[in-house]
């Protein structure tokens, strides 16, 4: 079964949280927003490494969750870990969905 991490913020610049360390298979992630300020956001195998998630500005004024998951059973190996970098000058909620490789 896969697991989710939240990471939460408010009027950051630049901000990178992570949401998993360790060896890992990324499933997807749902981000919702203040309904006003548009958030970027990048998900990559930790810190400075390979971008699986290229970044993107999500668009605030649609007012549903954005996101991706991933088909099926399909995902994206991760060898350090899950981090995403977020600038946002509104309040965001972001759940990754990800199942641990042991």
């Amino acid at each position: 079964m896969a697991k989710k991490t939240y990471a939460t913020g408010n009027n950051v610049s630049a901000q990178a949280y992570a949401l998993y360390i360790g060896k890992c298979s990324y499933h997807g992630f749902r981000i919702g927003m203040d309904g006003t300020n548009d958030v970027s956001l990048t998900i990559a195998d930790g810190t400075g490494g390979t971008e699986i998630l290229p970044t993107n500005t999500y668009d605030a004024s649609s007012l549903g969750l954005n996101g991706e998951v991933l088909p099926d059973q399909a995902s994206i190996t991760c060898e350090i870990g899950l981090v995403a970098t977020i600038t946002c000058t509104g309040t965001f909620e972001l759940v990754a969905i990800y199942n641990p490789i042991i």
